[in-house]
């Protein structure tokens, strides 16, 4: 159904440009294999057996002679006769439409593997995410489907420089703490020193990951890094901060 959705969006002509969220890991690998595999389910050669039959029942008669008695008796000894004789019928009520139905998922294989199409990588700064990222590379290779890179979001960024936090803290403490108890004033720098702390080593942490995977990008491949964002990205003014940090990039 979202090849289908899919190769309506494209031939209507109404569009510069298609962008396609897909769902997870595996959900997205059957959706990029799914137009080829239909593809071949819908084969001449292969529906032509059922189709060459004019009703429900000779092609049920069919199954039932021949040198296909066996298998189809065996098949129906696992799946039961019902579900076999339903398969029948519906090649039978599919015989009008299965021609146009391949050209279809035939025409969106091709565009998956039209130059102006480009498969980019999203992830997240983890291990899993990371691993993830580094499959669907090879996968995408085995596939010959273009992938210019990958965008690693929800990045911790930190400044390179290191900076004295005892001693920034306290000039800050000494200009906003006048009606503060000195007690609450050490505790929320004691904490803010250790959540400083905590942030510059998730930090170091990611930038090692997400290294680890720009080494492994093919010739001509990029990377981009965005940052994470306080809220959610929902709506047009989110979506414009991060593509605003994601096309500065070089």
């Amino acid at each position: 159904m979202a090849t289908e959705k899919l190769y309506d969006v494209i031939d209507s002509g109404r569009y510069d440009l298609v962008i396609l969220d897909t769902p997870p890991v595996k959900n997205a690998l059957d959706f990029l294999d799914s137009p080829g595999r239909m593809a071949r389910f819908v084969d001449k050669r292969i529906m032509k057996w059922f189709l060459t039959q004019k009703g429900e029942k000779n092609i049920i008669n069919r199954l039932l002679a021949g040198t296909s008695a066996a298998l189809f008796k065996l098949l129906g000894h696992v799946f039961g006769r019902e579900f076999l004789e339903d398969i029948a019928v519906f090649f039978h009520h599919f015989r009008e439409l299965y021609e146009g139905f391949q050209t279809r998922h035939l025409e969106v294989e091709r565009i998956f593997r039209d130059n102006r199409t480009s498969f980019l990588i999203v992830t997240s700064p983890n291990i899993a995410a990371l691993e993830v990222a580094e499959f669907f590379q090879v996968e995408l290779k085995k596939r010959k489907m273009a992938n210019p890179g990958v965008i690693v979001n929800q990045c911790h960024f930190t400044l390179d420089n290191e900076i004295d936090i005892s001693e920034e803290l306290e000039g800050l403490a000494a200009l906003k703490s006048d009606d503060l108890n000195p007690h609450v004033v050490k505790t929320l720098m004691v904490r803010l020193q250790s959540a400083h702390r905590r942030l510059r080593a998730l930090s170091g942490h990611e930038a090692k990951l997400v290294q680890n995977l720009k080494g492994k990008l093919g010739v001509g491949q990029k990377m981009w890094r965005v940052p994470r964002l306080h809220g959610e990205v929902h709506d047009l003014f989110a979506l414009q901060r991060a593509g605003e940090m994601l096309f500065s990039q070089d």
